[in-house]
């Protein structure tokens, strides 16, 4: 059934609907200030947990709030989540300048234009999509980039894969890993040594060969990197897992070696652990 949608409110309105609901509001002028600079929707992401539980089903809240519940407590959170993606974009930066770096030097030993060949990729990969795609970034670009304006002058336009790696978006280049052959996926998997666990089975290692780890992690990276880049919630996230969780135990990095945690699948828990592991090596 399809539901009206909300009424606009004033910010004082917001504040009485957050006091009438049960929230503890000790400083007036902070909860006026961060609700005029942060937005009421934003922050209702950081005091969902501690709406109520609904008795008659466990998978939704209430509008009410538990007993005890403080809005200065939910600016702590929103103030963590804060530093908590500025440290997790720095870690992604490194990992995506280096995976843009390797990717257009292995691609690169096949020629400068390698990546216009549909026959150097998988046989499933849809090679004129991503192409098409490239060539809108390309031309995004002109007029703006000296590179590319460089590559326009003097040599036709064309424009060899390791300029092009550095004018693609990282979910481009995610996607022309995905759709790389086997043996190009796995050198490049080796260099940031995601590689199959040592005890891994003969039909783990077979999936491994279909889609290797390092796909889904760039995809998972790919999703946390726009959640940072554009000030999302990042912290108690719901993520599609990706099939990330399966293989992290292995790492080293993960939890500093303890293997009797477990995270939570579809947190980002698994994706902090890949950043980590990808900057050491």
């Amino acid at each position: 059934m399809t539901r009206p949608l909300k009424s606009w409110l004033s910010i004082e309105d917001q504040i009485q609907q957050l006091a009438d609901r049960g929230m503890q509001i000790p400083d007036h002028a902070q909860a006026e200030h961060a609700l005029a600079t942060i937005g009421y929707y934003r922050l209702s992401g950081y005091w969902y947990p501690y709406r109520e539980p609904d008795p008659s089903d466990p998978y939704r809240r209430l509008d009410t709030f538990l007993p005890g519940t403080d809005f200065s407590e939910v600016i702590d959170l929103y103030d963590f989540d804060r530093a908590l993606k500025t440290q997790v974009l720095h870690g992604i930066e490194r990992v995506e300048v280096a995976f843009r770096s390797r990717i257009g030097y292995l691609i690169g030993k096949h020629g400068a234009l390698a990546h216009t060949d549909p026959t150097r990729f998988r046989s499933t990969f849809d090679h004129a999509k991503w192409w098409g795609t490239a060539q809108r970034r390309i031309n995004r670009a002109r007029g703006r980039d000296e590179t590319v304006d460089h590559h326009d002058k003097y040599y036709g336009g064309d424009i060899p894969i390791w300029v092009l790696t550095d004018l693609l978006d990282f979910s481009d280049l995610s996607m022309l890993y995905a759709g790389m052959i086997a043996n190009d996926q796995k050198e490049l998997a080796q260099w940031f040594k995601v590689t199959v666990a040592p005890d891994a089975s003969q039909s783990a290692r077979r999936a491994w060969a279909r889609r290797p780890p390092l796909v889904n992690w760039l995809e998972h990276l790919t999703i946390v990197r726009n959640i940072c880049a554009h000030h999302g919630r990042l912290w108690n996230r719901q993520l599609t897992p990706l099939g990330v969780p399966l293989r992290i135990h292995h790492l080293p990095v993960f939890l500093r070696g303890r293997r009797d945690v477990r995270p939570n699948a579809s947190r980002c828990a698994p994706d902090r652990a890949s950043v980590r592991h990808d900057l050491r090596h």
